[in-house]
């Protein structure tokens, strides 16, 4: 009888005994292929109420470890802070491929389900699309990424495809992120660039929220991603936090290896932060490619602190959460936290292949 042992962390009502309640929330049910009208789709809410774990008052906050309710709990913080948040998840020869022709597939079955397409295309290979959905309220927009993803792949099957989402797909080619288009009404310049300034503080951070996967981090040595430097700029792609206009930006720090949901908290958390503590914008608008730039030019522009560079790197931040706890919870933090080290403990054994084939069948 062969077996292995697996040492599970140090964290309290860290077990594998009893069973976590679903709640479906019914605001979200979808017909999941229009054509065949006999699947639905629905996103739960997840309770600890039946867990048996010790040391957790699960009756004061049984939902603190599901993502949908940390996002949908930071999103109603009385704050004085943004009154109106908004997100969302933002060639012709290859549209008129087998490919493209699938791509067409997956935006008509969306329409049908209720889902707004923005606009679609190839993206940068023959291989690569790209759907871009309409903008919708944070946790809406996120609900219907993750409904999206699932119709994609169930169209795309049908077409003789395999759709994956995974952060690199091919060797040789580039890389699939997840940019998510971020837009704030109603607020004065001054609480735009605390905002701004409460991400930028914790880009590091959040790239083990949004990238803490052994690929996350070759889309910032790739051509068409984004440099490893903590900064922004206006109309400026090279950068990690894209400006589109007055309070909207595209957060590119981030991939399809994630819950978005979780990813989506942790960045309006970091915002928020950054109005209650009024932190100061002190990196400046930067128009040009970051790595042209010699140390002068980038300390000039506030552009001093790189990005994590491998998966322990971005795990090993996860030790300080620079308050991020103050709205997501410590209790929620330290699972997360132990859940992604324990992972990782796995995957350290892995080959490069083996890792590949895990996560290829799991995006």
């Amino acid at each position: 009888m062969a077996f292995a042992l697996w040492e599970l962390p140090e964290v309290p009502w860290f077990r594998t005994t009893g069973a976590d309640c679903h709640y479906p929330d019914w605001a979200t049910l979808r017909i999941l292929d229009p054509d065949d009208g006999t699947h639905a789709f629905v996103l739960c809410f997840q309770s600890l109420e039946n867990t048996m774990h010790e040391g957790i008052d699960i009756i004061k906050d049984p939902y603190q470890r599901c993502p949908r309710s940390v996002l949908r709990k930071v999103l109603r913080s009385e704050v004085k802070a943004p009154e109106d948040v908004q997100e969302a998840f933002t060639a012709a020869a290859n549209m008129r491929s087998k490919g493209g022709a699938c791509v067409e597939a997956c935006v008509r079955a969306l329409q049908k389900s209720g889902i707004e397409i923005h606009q679609y295309h190839t993206e940068g290979s023959s291989h690569r699309f790209e759907i871009s959905l309409a903008p919708l309220r944070v946790l809406e927009s996120v609900d219907a990424l993750v409904f999206s993803q699932e119709v994609i792949k169930q169209t795309a099957q049908k077409h003789g495809f395999w759709a994956t989402f995974l952060p690199r797909p091919y060797a040789k080619e580039s890389f699939n992120g997840l940019h998510m288009h971020f837009s704030i009404d109603k607020c004065s310049g001054e609480v735009e660039d605390q905002f701004l300034a409460g991400v930028l503080h914790r880009l590091p951070l959040l790239a083990a929220f949004g990238m803490a996967n052994p690929y996350g981090h070759l889309r910032q040595e790739d051509v068409h991603g984004f440099s490893d430097w903590v900064s922004w700029g206006t109309l400026n792609r090279d950068t990690p936090i894209r400006k589109i206009e007055e309070r909207h930006w595209e957060f590119k720090a981030m991939d399809f290896a994630l819950n978005p949901h979780i990813v989506a908290a942790a960045y309006v958390a970091a915002g928020i932060l950054g109005v209650l503590e009024k932190e100061n914008l002190v990196w400046k608008d930067c128009r040009v490619l970051v790595d042209s730039l010699d140390e002068k030019s980038r300390a000039e522009l506030g552009i001093t602190t790189r990005m994590p560079t491998d998966i322990h790197e971005k795990l090993a931040l996860l030790e300080h959460y620079m308050g991020l706890e103050k709205l997501l919870g410590v209790g929620f933090l330290d699972f997360y936290r132990a859940v992604k080290k324990a992972h990782q403990v796995i995957l350290d054994d892995y080959t490069e292949e083996e890792t590949w084939a895990y996560y290829s069948h799991q995006f």
